[in-house]
């Protein structure tokens, strides 16, 4: 206990028998307290607001608390005294901040940090319920330091800036800037609702490019069909790109000499975005997409802006607004379709304006569309992954993959009593179900339409062809070439019972007997027959199962044969005007 003069303290250092002196001293009407802190330092100061003896006591007592809590590691200590939060964040930012995200991260910290009554609070006093305060003013309609109104935060942008600031406390507690706990690590996060993203069909795709501006139509041909970020479009060169190989090398982000990933990587080039890249490579300058004076485009160039535009003229809206210039704004009506002639105002008998509300796609959004695309055209995870440059093909899946109602719609088709896509008969007209009802050849092959209809995909189609066929009697036969072929022929009772035997092991998953097809290209394929990828909702329901034998089940991969090849898709470049 501290009184009137000297005392001896334990301040319960790792190290027994380390003792610090405290002194508590009355000059005038004012106390005065004199003591060692963590480091060794004699701290002398006085104690505002203090006016009895009892008072004092408790203050120095809680005082000397304070620094057996930071020899213990219990509280922050900070590496100056003088260090603010705002300095040590400052600090992140300047020496410890990733290159590709520090102009961004500074511009969001000083908006929401820099300012505040917490950015000039020492290190050595801030705790966990400061931390708490400010995100719960981010989180609400807030004014700035200036007084300027500021609308309320989301729970995703606010658990942004709570994980940049707890990045660089921990950063800075681990290079010795302060020392003790972390008080970020108990702030809790806010809820915050999986955002929806808004992304664009294959055949949306052309409709938009036609109506891009010229100078921003190959920028945006190259995100949608590379799946490329806006900075490795805007910092990609004319050497990246070789039209004779039909490849792309991404190298770059903006002046950075390397990705968002922190590796390159070596994309193919797809035909539709042949005639935009040609056009670029004709503009001066060693970049792809100059900006106006030849350079490197600035990072505030607003792609996006004309993205929404080009979105409005070719109809892919979300709805369109009706209004009068002269009632309050919010009387104004959404409707999903124009009006076929203009409407007057009831209260000022003008004709009411009638707006475009341009679907909601950010630049960014183009690189899902490109991912969703091509998982829905039944292209195998781990190759969208490899498009994408994801480190973890979950990423893929979760984030960048985005069903749409048709999808879910063809999902929920046994729940109205009908059947789903992946589990109807063929048509008997079509060559796969003529093939495997009447008593003439199953072909074994099947067209490989999509990457991801592999080779194993392909020996399981020959396999339950097999199987069906053998059910009926027939029996496999292999030719010179190694085609694979099953027909109805005059067999013996043995013969019968053999084929019997077959299809009972064949339906055990047992049969072995059927060689695996050649790897690489077939002349001889089919090109009736055609895979399209549809979207399975899993196992065949029993009913589906114990069908007569031209029942289908679905296929690894989400893979079907169709009863009828599809029509050609439209060209992805037709309508557009290359500039």
């Amino acid at each position: 206990m501290a009184r009137l003069g000297s005392a001896w303290h334990d301040v319960a250092t790792q190290d027994k028998g380390s003792f610090f002196m405290s002194r508590l001293w009355r000059r005038g009407e004012s106390w005065y307290v004199d003591y060692v802190d963590e480091r060794g330092n004699r701290v002398r100061k006085a104690l505002l607001g203090v006016e009895t003896k009892r008072q004092a006591e408790g203050e120095l007592a809680e005082l000397v608390a304070q620094v057996r809590r930071r020899k213990l590691g219990l509280q922050p200590t900070a590496a100056s005294s003088k260090m603010t939060v705002w300095g040590l964040v400052d600090w992140w930012l300047s020496e410890r901040c990733p290159e590709a995200s520090a102009a961004s991260e500074r511009g969001r910290l000083e908006k929401h940090v820099k300012g505040t009554e917490l950015a000039g609070m020492p290190v050595v006093l801030v705790e966990t319920t400061h931390f708490e305060a400010l995100f719960s003013t981010l989180a609400r309609p807030h004014e700035s330091t200036a007084g300027e109104p500021r609308p309320a935060l989301s729970g995703a942008s606010v658990n942004h800036v709570r994980a940049k600031l707890r990045t660089a406390f921990e950063r800075a507690r681990r290079e010795g800037k302060f020392t003790g706990v972390n008080p970020l690590l108990d702030t809790e996060k806010l809820a915050a609702p999986r955002r929806s993203y808004e992304t664009l069909t294959l055949e949306e795709v052309p409709r938009a490019l036609a109506m891009v501006a010229p100078q921003w139509r190959g920028f945006i041909a190259t995100a949608i069909f590379l799946g490329l970020r806006k900075g490795e479009i805007g910092g990609m060169h004319k050497v990246d790109v070789d039209l004779a190989a039909r490849i792309v090398w991404v190298r770059r982000s903006w002046e950075r000499q390397t990705t968002k990933g922190g590796a390159g990587a070596e994309l193919p080039l797809v035909e539709p975005l042949v005639p935009y890249l040609e056009a670029a490579l004709k503009t001066p300058g060693p970049y792809l997409f100059p900006g106006p004076k030849g350079g490197m485009l600035p990072r505030e160039s607003d792609p996006h802006l004309r993205l929404a535009t080009a979105l409005k003229r070719a109809g892919i809206v979300d709805g369109y607004r009706v209004w009068c210039n002269r009632c309050p704004p919010e009387l104004a009506q959404v409707v999903t379709s124009p009006p076929a002639e203009r409407p007057r105002c009831a209260v000022h008998k003008r004709l009411l304006w009638v707006t475009a509300l341009p679907r909601k796609v950010r630049l960014h959004d183009m690189r899902h569309s490109t991912a969703t695309i091509l998982l829905r055209a039944g292209v195998p995870l781990h190759h969208v992954q490899r498009i994408m440059r994801h480190a973890d093909p979950q990423t893929t899946a979760s984030t960048y993959a985005h069903l749409v109602t048709p999808d879910l719609r063809r999902a929920m088709a046994p729940l109205e009593g009908g059947t789903n896509q992946t589990q109807q008969p063929p048509n008997p007209d079509s060559p796969q179900g003529a093939a495997m009802q009447n008593d003439s050849t199953i072909p074994a092959r099947f067209e490989r339409a999509t990457p991801g209809f592999g080779g194993r995909d392909l020996h399981r189609v020959e396999t339950r062809a097999a199987v069906r066929a053998v059910s009926n009697g027939a029996v496999p036969r292999t030719s010179e070439e190694g085609e694979l072929s099953v027909s109805r022929a005059e067999v013996s009772p043995a013969q019968s019972v053999l084929a019997q035997t077959r299809h009972s092991s064949a339906a055990q998953g047992e049969i072995r007997s059927l060689p695996r097809p050649a790897s690489g290209p077939r002349s001889d394929i089919d090109p009736s027959a055609s895979v399209t990828p549809i979207v399975t909702t899993g196992r065949s329901s029993p009913a589906d199962r114990s069908n007569s034998t031209t029942a289908r089940r679905p296929f690894r991969g989400g893979m079907r044969i169709d009863d009828e090849p599809d029509p050609p898709p439209a060209s992805s470049t037709a309508g557009v005007r290359h500039g």
